[in-house]
């Protein structure tokens, strides 16, 4: 896949930056794919080590899937962690642990106009097992849920219980609707 390269001219130097390091220099983190333990250590690190050199506001643009609930919920405990606010920004999708992530930003929540939100239970795809480890992880499986639906009705206009109502069954928001129920603060 083509990488785009900028040239800048500092001084007598001349400094070529792939676009992704020429965003981060920016305090942008651009984010796409499922959540996973590898992309969620890419982001804490890249939110940890910005916040470690100013407590500029960092911009973190979302097109996600979801993903792992666990690892999810890791960087919005780092975003709550650092100093620096943490501006959400919504593009394409943001279902599942990618609205988690939206709605969690500590600045300023946008999303584009065409951002679809989808808001639902969180689900476990752990393959077979045997009826006790099941209840087991059900059991550990609910306790998370309620994390992110606490996560999601502190932030927005939904109380705790609308959003169990509402996420029994997969719930599409687009982004008027996004901003009308206080998941976003704006549209971009």
């Amino acid at each position: 896949m083509f990488n785009p390269v900028i040239v800048e001219k500092i001084g007598k130097n001349v400094h070529t930056f792939d676009v992704d390091t020429k965003l981060f220099q920016n305090r942008i983190i651009y984010f796409t794919g499922e959540v996973t333990p590898e992309c969620s250590k890419e982001i804490i690190t890249q939110l940890l080590y910005l916040d470690s050199v100013d407590n500029s506001d960092i911009n973190f643009y979302i097109n996600s899937s979801g993903g792992s609930v666990s690892d999810g919920l890791a960087i919005v405990d780092t975003i709550n962690a650092i100093s620096s606010k943490v501006n959400t920004v919504g593009l394409g999708m943001c279902a599942s642990m990618g609205a988690v992530l939206l709605v969690s930003g500590t600045g300023v929540r946008k999303c584009t106009k065409n951002c679809q939100v989808l808001l639902h239970t969180a689900s476990s795809f752990n393959g077979l097992m045997n009826v006790h480890d099941a209840k087991v992880d059900f059991e550990h499986l609910s306790k998370l849920n309620d994390v992110c639906l606490n996560i999601i009705a502190d932030k927005t206009n939904f109380s705790l219980e609308e959003l169990r109502d509402l996420t029994h069954h997969d719930y599409w928001l687009d982004s008027e609707e996004s901003l009308s129920n206080g998941i976003v603060d704006e549209i971009i």
